[in-house]
């Protein structure tokens, strides 16, 4: 069964109220919400508002796409703020989604058995819940959805045909699903068919994201900055050709998210006799990179670090294809981590002492090393130029920039933070984590976060007075159970 693994998650029964108090000590405060006036969509036109973007816009959350997440969307959650506006220019009221119809989603297949999204076990460990559901067609009417959010879509699918034809690469089932003509149609095109007047464009995390996770080892989904401007180009300019006002928001840094920041790199615990045994099971490996590093003329920055362990905390063993490589003399690439590393969520507790006690490493897969990192830092940075570009040059007056990026990022470095009057951490932890339990994707009042830093935008940008989503409002992740 695929579980989520070294999750060090601390929980209190009495975290709601008796001790809350303590906890603020010292935390950071938003101030409270400002003063309440009449809802008036400013110079925006409210009345047909589409979504259009990748998993966060879905509502996709715990590693699946379910009828929680579904119905608490951002997407969702602004238009019930629009919803507000009474007069000409409000909306209708309704916002269509492509339903999911399932309670507990589809994360996966273990043999015959269908894995469900995730929740928390009694030892507050993420793991699949059981049994599933695997996704249907949906059966409403096409024509007249508001929300063209897909689960795992990188930009380039936002405008192929081949994103509905299941004998394609790019093939994504939760687009066929409510694709109008699927392998015929475009994700984008079916969006644009439903005239909007206003919309959101949240893509691109993807084109990051999944080599991040694959621990930057599938260069074919670590878009290129040439690519990804074309691309960008084409999405926004075919938007804006409709008429349509509209912000889009650029991608949030991908090492800052709970998924690469729960385990730390250090979370190996041994007792001294493991360690001992440990040290004199990899003497041989240590002599082997002391002979190697003691080769004349060897520049220091091509040689290689020796390992040793302690009782108490230690560094993980990992994979490290950037070591000079010493296979042809049988020293593998193996190393321990330093600070500045990171491993991903998805580790597999019970084969990492079978990796260390066989000479091996944490697979390349499950980690990031510093180099990895600082590559997709830079992508982050290269991509989240061009959206900004473009919609100085594309959008003018017409379009907003939610700079989601910079506000996660102040967001993840502020630790626990009174946000109008909600106790909220970028953690999946509750009561206050806002993010679901795959660490990647926001929970339900994580999306009324988001929902928020739009509603700021689009005030600010088309002189809007949309009213804040309420975050006490909105679920939080489930408690686990205490049996």
């Amino acid at each position: 069964m695929k579980k989520l693994y070294l999750i060090y998650i601390l929980f209190s029964a009495v975290i709601l109220s008796s001790c809350e108090d303590n906890l603020l000590d010292g935390v950071t405060s938003v101030p409270t919400d400002p003063a309440v006036v009449p809802a008036t969509a400013g110079s925006a036109d409210f009345t047909n508002y589409v979504a259009i973007g990748n998993s966060l816009t879905a509502g996709y959350m715990d590693g699946a796409l379910y009828t929680r997440g579904q119905s608490n969307s951002f997407p969702v959650q602004l238009s019930s703020s629009m919803a507000e506006i009474d007069g000409t220019g409000a909306p209708s009221g309704t916002f269509n989604q492509p339903d999911i119809n399932s309670e507990n989603g589809y994360f996966g297949m273990a043999g015959s058995v269908i894995l469900g999204r995730l929740k928390l076990n009694s030892s507050s460990l993420p793991e699949p819940l059981i049994p599933g559901e695997i996704p249907t067609v949906y059966t409403g009417d096409k024509t007249e959805l508001n929300n063209f959010g897909v689960p795992g879509i990188l930009l380039g699918q936002l405008v192929s045909p081949e994103t509905g034809n299941p004998n394609s690469a790019l093939y994504n089932p939760l687009y066929a699903r409510f694709a109008t003509q699927p392998g015929v149609s475009t994700i984008l095109g079916d969006a644009l068919s439903t005239l909007p007047s206003f919309f959101t464009l949240w893509i691109g995390g993807n084109d990051v994201l999944g080599y991040a996770i694959s621990g930057a080892t599938n260069e074919a989904i670590f878009t290129d900055p040439a690519t990804f401007e074309y691309l960008y180009s084409l999405v926004l300019q075919s938007i804006l050709a409709t008429g349509a006002k509209g912000v889009v928001a650029n991608i949030p840094n991908i090492t800052d998210v709970p998924f690469f920041n729960t385990i730390g790199y250090n979370f190996l615990s041994l007792d001294s006799a493991t360690a001992a045994q440990l040290n004199a099971g990899y003497a041989e490996f240590n002599g082997g990179i002391q002979l190697y590093n003691s080769t004349p003329g060897l520049p220091e920055s091509q040689q290689r670090p020796t390992v040793s362990f302690q009782e108490g905390a230690n560094a993980f063993l990992i994979e490290d294809e950037d070591l000079p490589d010493l296979t042809a003399f049988g020293i593998p690439s193996i190393r321990q981590m330093t600070a500045d590393e990171m491993v991903g969520m998805t580790v597999p507790q019970d084969s990492i002492s079978t990796w260390l006690m066989n000479g091996e490493g944490i697979p390349d897969e499950y980690i990031l090393t510093s180099i990895e990192i600082e590559e997709i830092n830079q992508r982050v940075i290269d991509l989240n130029t061009i959206i900004a570009n473009l919609v100085t040059s594309l959008g003018g007056d017409n379009v907003g920039l939610v700079d989601i990026n910079s506000i996660f990022q102040n967001f993840a470095s502020s630790g626990i933070t009174r946000y109008y009057d909600v106790t909220v951490d970028a953690t999946l932890a509750p009561p206050f984590g806002l993010f679901s339990l795959d660490g990647v994707h926001p929970n339900s009042r994580g999306s009324a976060f988001v929902a928020n830093q739009f509603i700021d935008v689009i005030n600010s940008k088309f002189n809007s007075t949309l009213p804040y989503v309420e975050l006490e409002a909105v679920p939080i992740n489930d408690f686990p159970p205490t049996n």
